[in-house]
């Protein structure tokens, strides 16, 4: 072989093992690259803001109801506070009404009662004649009382176990108070009880007067019912007056 071609052998020998380099080199960027993980790509900052966005929205949408709620709740306080004041009052009223119905209704049953008197413990007996028997008893006091002025007398229904009340009606209010003035003689010396016919509220306000501590006396004059304190000084009382606080006024 001469000198020229085993220069040109050598050549094309150094060529091939370089390109045979060569693509050993590049396969294996191509191997490493294909192995290799591929990095998860950051989400833009326009996502991020779109996600808050909603989020704001939705939270603002949620305040927006609660508060739309608490006001009708709150209006509906309002007009539950409105009804139940109108309804205090109306049975406030109520109440008033009716107190002066009552006191109304009494003072009508006490009134027609201004003439009449009622005989407690009087002896009762067969065949009595009533009132001749009761003033024959105090004419013995000299207590004279006209027969004629009696409108009525009899008796009425009283306790089990005692004489039944003696119930009379004068003619004249000056006849019934002749005889109440010498009612305090004739109930020592016949043992027995006068009285002023007085209805079941008046009765009732009496005797909490009696059983009163700071009341030292209590009667009834001309349909109205009166007491004095431990002052000395007189009050007149309704069926439905606070004693302690009328006392006090």
């Amino acid at each position: 072989m001469s000198q020229q071609q085993q220069i040109t052998s050598f050549v094309s020998t150094a060529n091939v093992g370089k390109l045979s380099a060569t693509q050993e080199n590049d396969d294996s960027v191509f191997n490493d690259s294909t192995l290799a993980k591929p990095k998860s790509a950051k989400r833009p900052h326009t996502c991020l803001s779109s996600d808050g966005d909603h989020e704001v929205s939705r939270l603002s949408k949620r305040i927006d109801s609660v508060e739309f709620d608490n006001a009708n709740i709150l209006q509906k306080n309002a007009n539950l506070h409105k009804e139940n004041r109108l309804l205090k009052e109306e049975i406030e009223n109520t109440g008033r009404r009716a107190t002066e119905a009552m006191q109304l209704s009494n003072w009508n049953e006490q009134y027609p009662r201004k003439k009449n008197i009622k005989i407690f413990d009087f002896p009762e007996k067969k065949g009595e004649r009533l009132p001749h028997s009761f003033f024959h008893e105090i004419s013995k006091l000299d207590v004279k009382i006209n027969p004629s002025e009696i409108v009525a007398a009899h008796r009425i229904p009283g306790k089990h176990g005692k004489p039944r009340p003696v119930f009379v009606k004068f003619m004249r209010m000056e006849s019934k108070i002749s005889l109440l003035r010498n009612r305090k003689l004739i109930n020592e010396k016949l043992e027995v009880r006068i009285s002023d016919d007085v209805t079941k509220f008046n009765q009732g306000l009496l005797n909490r007067l009696y059983l009163h501590e700071d009341v030292t006396s209590a009667w009834y004059f001309n349909g109205h019912i009166y007491g004095t304190d431990s002052k000395g000084e007189r009050h007149r009382f309704d069926i439905y007056d606070n004693i302690r606080q009328k006392l006090n006024s």
